[in-house]
């Protein structure tokens, strides 16, 4: 625990400290706390006594804080000082005046009063990742990762794949083409588990030259690539 010293007026910004502060005792003697004084640490919850008078813009940004208990009205405060806390794996959503999160805070602290953190867990990640399906060269676009419910856009042949006696056709949820196509550039909603695209290729007809010797003047065969 830091203890801000009895004898100092204001609480200054703690630069060599960033990112180690896991709680602070602020003294009684302390009256202004300065902007991003205990910015970027790891506070999980915070008193501020009755001697402080004025809190500066982002003092206590990006912290972890779950929790500040005002010990008695206060004047002069931003109306971000707490705002923006950091989670290591959820999303600050707001503060609310009551442990029920049904009341929000007003950036006021007109009497002695507690304010607590909401977060909410982030939407779960998924992966779209594309397959070749038997190319003979070129590479297959990058994987990405999409929230749930966003928006995927399908891509194209980025990276030159190629297939022989083949042409690219997009893309196929199953590897033998019975499954939903998507052509580049085609949109669809990300679904709840990892998704793998497949290389849709059609085979080219190729037609050898003429053969001199045919009485009919026709190709002697059509050959096609399967």
């Amino acid at each position: 625990m830091k203890n801000i010293q009895a004898n100092v007026e204001k609480a200054k910004q703690f630069m060599e400290e960033a990112a180690e502060l896991t709680s602070v005792e602020i003294s009684s003697s302390v009256k202004t706390i300065e902007t991003s004084t205990f910015i970027n640490n790891k506070l999980t919850s915070v008193e501020i006594p009755d001697s402080v008078t004025t809190i500066g813009d982002k003092a206590f940004t990006k912290n972890h804080l779950n929790k500040v208990t005002f010990k008695s009205s206060l004047p002069v405060i931003s109306s971000d000082s707490f705002f923006n806390q950091t989670h290591s794996s959820k999303l600050f959503v707001e503060w609310f005046t009551d442990e029920d999160f049904t009341t929000y805070w007003n950036s006021i602290v007109p009497k002695d009063m507690v304010i607590y953190a909401k977060y909410s867990e982030p939407n779960p990640t998924y992966t779209v990742t594309y397959d070749g399906n038997g190319n003979t060269g070129g590479s297959v676009p990058v994987s990405d990762s999409y929230e749930e419910g966003a928006t995927v856009i399908a891509a194209g042949n980025t990276e030159s794949l190629v297939k022989t006696g083949h042409s690219f056709n997009g893309w196929n949820m199953k590897a033998d083409g019975t499954g939903t196509p998507y052509s580049a550039g085609a949109t669809f909603l990300m679904g709840k588990a990892n998704l793998t695209l497949y290389a849709k290729w059609s085979a080219v007809s190729i037609t050898p030259p003429i053969d001199p010797g045919s009485r009919t003047g026709k190709p002697n065969n059509t050959t096609a690539f399967q």
